[in-house]
């Protein structure tokens, strides 16, 4: 009897390192909605989807470009959906706005240019994405310049799941005495 309960709390231990272990794994995996809406306006401009975490990817261009360069900017691939749209790759570039006024822009010129906060911290090579609502302002490069937008960066949430086992665990009924 008492290796029956010794058992039973080894495995309930171990089952809560995971559970624990699994969490804070999920949260570098932690994917982001981003909508950019025009101010003033009822419906986004664009959506898309990114980790928390991206890799920089380099873009699809010839000659080849950098996916980062440290200091300066990243580039990521992303489907991006155009007003309501389907979703389209298209390559985003973050700039560190420290070496440059730009802050985001996209190879297909389907948004415009921006300046406006920084939207990420930590080396360009390993970028960590920042949550929150950001005022971009169109720079005019390929659009109208002056225009305000806003950029809402959320987390996407996850399905709910429940970590406490329904009362049996590997055949065993979990109960104290």
């Amino acid at each position: 009897m008492a290796n029956s309960r010794i058992v039973r709390a080894a495995v309930l231990t171990v089952f809560f390192i995971l559970v624990l272990y699994s969490a804070a794994s999920a949260k570098a995996d932690e994917v982001l909605d981003y909508t950019l809406t025009q101010n003033g306006a009822s419906t986004p401009l664009a959506t898309w989807q990114m980790l928390i975490n991206p890799t920089p990817t380099c873009p699809a261009e010839t000659p080849p470009a950098p996916c980062f360069i440290s200091g300066d900017y990243f580039a990521v691939n992303v489907d991006v959906s155009l007003d309501g749209g389907p979703a389209t790759p298209d390559t985003l570039i973050f700039f560190n706005t420290t070496a440059s006024p730009i802050d985001l822009n996209d190879l297909n010129f389907s948004i415009p240019e921006f300046v406006g906060p920084q939207l990420y911290s930590n080396d360009e090579s390993a970028p960590t994405m920042k949550i929150g609502s950001f005022l971009l302002i169109d720079d005019g490069t390929n659009g109208v310049g002056g225009t305000k937008y806003t950029l809402d960066v959320t987390g996407v949430p996850e399905p709910p799941t429940s970590p406490i086992p329904s009362g049996r665990l590997g055949g065993h009924t979990c109960r104290t005495e």
